[in-house]
């Protein structure tokens, strides 16, 4: 029996922030006493929350975090303490006493060498796919459980005149074939690779566009942080006479990204790896039909009959990756022309387009029942 948990986590709008606010909602839901202790990024970096006002500022964009900074240091007789952070901020975390639990996710064949010590006094890891544990697994005795995200509460059901406003609000046309990604800019990402995929199978005078909605700061190759503007910019100058390309590199509301996936007619990622993958594990909950490189955390919900799963080769990742060790981690690169294939087969097949979306709903509806999944969370915390 739990007394009570407090939920360490960051208090942002990231993979690890978001999914770490639903679980926090579905266990106060369950009737589980439950105080957060939110983490926020500041200049020097992520540090403790010190009051709600700065958690609601950090929060902008959803759509309803009362029920969330209602939770903020909640006085709570607990017993159980989960971390939901990347394993270098578990350490200082510790309570003697208290049942420690780990959430988090790797995305190459191979941990980063200094993780496994950092598990230390841990009690078990919970992590969202196969994929994920099976990468845990190797490097550790702890025990490694998964609970996969919950799906996306809360949007807006929306009905052809709110999704046709909003594709004015994009510059779009009502008739043109909506692609779109939702991905940060940074290395694993690979938007460019999306990018380029899309603009080799579509000319200017295609009745398509993709939708990039991403961060305003991007990771390049080998010059360190800088605008994801300049870096989409200098993947756009290679072509002259470019097929549609609507750039957002901006923070949208919770219920504008619920009205992005409603709006677009297809998920595209060609991502080298997901520990889950939330953009295409919500497109496919929306009834989008999704495509994306065909390995890592995805397959847990995007079956090969029903998803465009692009073929891939594992290669060595040439950057180091958290990590203060070199050693050898692989990742997956799809091939283009694969990728190419597919978008051109969404574009001419909208009809089996839209079937797949209806049956990759369909399926999300069935195996991940938010339900259910706060059960496994709850057995997971002590079975």
């Amino acid at each position: 029996m739990i007394r009570g948990i407090k939920y360490i986590s960051l208090a942002e709008t990231t993979g690890y922030g978001i999914s770490a606010m639903d679980y926090i909602r579905a266990l106060s839901r369950a009737g589980i006493p439950i105080t957060w202790h939110p983490l926020i990024m500041t200049r020097s970096g992520y540090r403790p929350a010190t009051e709600a006002a700065g958690v609601e500022a950090a929060l902008a964009t959803m759509s309803d975090v009362r029920d969330l900074t209602a939770l903020f240091h909640a006085p709570v007789d607990y017993d159980t303490v989960i971390v939901h952070l990347t394993p270098e901020h578990w350490p200082g975390t510790r309570e003697p006493g208290k049942r420690m639990i780990g959430y988090t996710v790797w995305e190459t064949d191979t941990l980063p060498l200094h993780w496994p010590p950092l598990f230390d006094g841990f009690h078990r890891i919970l992590t969202p796919s196969t994929f994920s544990q099976n990468v845990f697994a190797r490097r550790t005795d702890v025990p490694v459980i998964v609970v996969p995200h919950l799906p996306r509460a809360a949007w807006p059901t929306g009905d052809a005149a709110e999704r046709n406003a909003f594709r004015r609000r994009l510059a779009l046309d009502e008739n043109v074939f909506v692609f779109y990604t939702i991905n940060t800019w940074i290395l694993r990402k690979a938007i460019w690779l999306t990018i380029h995929a899309f603009l080799l199978a579509f000319e200017a005078d295609d009745r398509v566009a993709l939708v990039v909605k991403t961060n305003p700061h991007g990771e390049s190759h080998d010059a360190g942080w800088v605008s994801s503007r300049r870096l989409f910019d200098a993947v756009m100058s290679n072509y002259d006479e470019p097929a549609r390309v609507v750039f957002v590199p901006e923070e949208l509301t919770y219920d504008d990204v619920g009205r992005l996936h409603q709006a677009g007619d297809a998920y595209v990622s060609l991502a080298h790896s997901e520990g889950f993958g939330l953009g295409a594990f919500d497109a496919a909950a929306a009834g989008t039909p999704v495509m994306t490189t065909g390995w890592s955390g995805p397959l847990d919900f995007l079956p090969d009959e029903d998803a465009c799963l692009v073929r891939f080769k594992l290669k060595k990742v040439i950057r180091h990756l958290g990590n203060h060790t070199p050693q050898e981690q692989h990742w997956a690169h799809a091939d283009i022309d694969h990728a190419i294939e597919w978008m051109r087969y969404l574009y001419e097949h909208p009809h089996d387009a839209r079937a797949r979306g209806e049956r990759l709903k369909a399926g999300i509806a069935g195996r991940f029942d938010s339900g259910d999944i706060t059960k496994r969370l709850v057995q997971a915390l002590y079975d």
